[in-house]
């Protein structure tokens, strides 16, 4: 029963702490970005808090591998220095009189938010190529062509060694090419003229028979 108790404790104070948490990030980026939807500061939770959550519950249940592993509990580590950053921002520049903030807080925190949010991207996709099977051919694919690339290295010294043997081969082929082609035009037979000559037409037949009569 008392782990029970402590148990649910631990997670009640957990639950309001990141809710209070949440709250003052959500606060300070409405505040930053008034121009935008009230939507846009719920999103920025997900590099803030909810990305802290996210990040350590991917390192302890999903993460393979020693390389996922370590970038989930860095950038764990990290979105809970953005949200220290947050909360601090908020706090004191928030509306309260009775400290004085740092003179450049309130840039540091602006520039925070896109900082955050490029590292939490490229973390994405850095965790994607960090599987296992993403590995796994990113390192086959260097093989494939680090063999390609010495094949095209070696193919200049093999040309070289049976270059002469190939230039016969080809020299063969272009002689065989052009006997054929030569041979196909001494078989073509000649063409008769399409109209016999203007002065060789025939006479009429009257004629003819005229000249027939003046030979006779």
């Amino acid at each position: 029963m008392h782990k029970t108790i402590a148990r649910g404790l631990f997670y009640g104070v957990a639950t309001v702490l990141i809710l209070w948490t949440a709250s003052l990030t959500y606060s300070f980026v409405a505040t930053a970005l008034r121009q935008t939807h009230w939507l846009v500061p719920l999103f920025a939770l997900v590099i803030f808090d909810i990305g802290m959550l996210a990040w350590l519950k991917v390192f302890l249940d999903y993460a393979h591998g020693s390389g996922q592993r370590a970038l989930a509990l860095i950038l764990s580590l990290f979105d809970f220095l953005g949200v220290g950053l947050m909360d601090l921002a908020e706090i004191l520049l928030g509306g309260q009189t009775m400290v004085a903030p740092p003179e450049n807080l309130g840039e540091y925190a602006i520039w925070g938010i896109a900082i955050w949010t490029v590292v939490n991207v490229g973390g994405v996709l850095i965790f994607h190529m960090l599987q296992p099977d993403a590995r796994r051919k990113m390192v086959l694919q260097s093989e494939m062509d680090m063999v390609f690339g010495e094949a095209l290295k070696k193919l200049s010294t093999r040309r070289v060694a049976i270059g002469g043997e190939l230039s016969d081969r080809l020299a063969d082929g272009m002689l065989a090419q052009l006997v054929a082609g030569l041979s196909l035009e001494g078989n073509r037979p000649a063409l008769e003229p399409a109209l016999p000559p203007a002065e060789a037409k025939q006479l009429p037949v009257s004629e003819n028979h005229r000249g027939g009569d003046f030979l006779a």
